[in-house]
């Protein structure tokens, strides 16, 4: 039975989607359902973690993303999943 892997994203939405990109282009699969079954959790409730090292957000001493990934994390967890991927990336200013 193939394992579904979970993924926590959603703190940078575009990382996301660029995971999700590189997961399916890199499985060696013949046809669709040869894909790996992925469940994602996309929350980008979590403060900016660049704001605050930047000094424009919560100090970086009081800077506490750990709920809302505790939350996020739970929900995965609930679906019995195996694996948690994590993707992060900051965003090119343009």
């Amino acid at each position: 039975m193939t394992q579904t892997l979970g993924v926590l994203g959603g703190m940078g939405p575009v990382a996301t989607v660029d995971f999700l990109k590189k997961l399916i282009s890199l499985t060696d699969a013949g046809c669709d359902q040869g894909h790996v079954p992925v469940v994602v959790m996309s929350d980008p409730r979590s403060p900016d973690r660049f704001a605050a090292i930047e000094g424009r957000g919560p100090s970086p001493d009081t800077f506490r993303p750990g709920v809302t990934l505790r939350d996020s994390n739970r929900l995965l967890a609930y679906t019995a999943l195996r694996h948690i991927g994590r993707t992060a990336i900051k965003q090119s200013e343009t």
